[in-house]
């Protein structure tokens, strides 16, 4: 869909939370696995994540080996030596210190991937509104607050008897306002009729509810000169939320 081209100029990687079971009690050592934290599990183009100070980040890169990984933050997070978990794998481990935005990078033979790890001190979830339709979409906290919606309902959203039509923003550092995303809720019976074989189509279905369906067509390019910042890495893990179905629900 429209991450695509996002997919073709990244090299795979995913973020393993791993909460950190520490503790000045030394029984939090004699715990049954069966009452350990559960690693969650994160897609690979999420190269911008947030966990709690002393929590773990695990970063597995597709190569075994000989990648370098810079600390640019090592006043945030702690970096671990690299391991080959002998699966054509790569993981360098992090550990949160204090609060913060931390920013690490890894290299090989000339390619590179930048990664944004926000300490906070609990995470959490957002549900937004997507501006006054009866659908929202839940983000990490850290990407919720650097979202903005408008409400589009121009002559193409009139052409296509649209429910509402919505651009869904990512604000920058600097505070620019940036595409992240489009939304439509079009009567189904509409949808359906406007699917054409040999055209692009008009977004991607994200969820149907009653006779209205929520369309969302998101960005086709990575809108930053240096594609290894913060705000670069926020926005590949945003348009990766948007791509997917489960980001979004009914709440009339």
């Amino acid at each position: 869909m429209s991450t695509q081209y996002l997919k073709l100029t990244s090299l795979v990687a995913l973020f393993l939370l791993v909460t950190a079971c520490s503790s000045a009690d030394d029984t939090t050592d004699t715990k049954p696995d069966s009452q350990l934290p559960a690693p969650l599990m994160l897609d690979y183009m999420m190269t911008a994540s947030e966990i709690e100070i002393g929590d773990v980040a695990v970063i597995v890169l597709d190569d075994p080996m000989n990648w370098s990984m810079q600390n640019n933050s090592p006043e945030i997070v702690q970096l671990q030596d690299a391991i080959d978990d002998g699966n054509m794998q790569t993981n360098f481990s992090v550990t949160a210190l204090k609060l913060g935005t931390a920013n690490l990078y890894a290299e090989k033979d000339g390619l590179g991937q930048s990664f944004t790890i926000e300490v906070v001190a609990k995470k959490s979830t957002r549900m937004l509104q997507i501006a006054d339709s009866d659908f929202s979409i839940t983000l990490p906290n850290f990407l919720a607050e650097r979202i903005e919606f408008v409400i589009s309902m121009d002559e193409y959203a009139a052409e296509f008897e649209a429910f509402n039509a919505s651009y869904i923003y990512y604000i920058a550092e600097d505070g620019q306002q940036l595409f992240g995303s489009f939304a439509w809720v079009l009567p189904i019976s509409r949808w359906e009729q406007i699917q054409e074989p040999n055209e692009p189509p008009l977004g991607e279905e994200m969820l149907r509810i009653e006779d209205r369906v929520l369309v969302v067509s998101g960005p086709q390019d990575l809108p930053f000169n240096d594609r290894y910042s913060d705000d670069a890495n926020r926005y590949s893990a945003l348009a990766t939320i948007l791509d997917k179905p489960k980001t979004y629900s009914y709440t009339p």
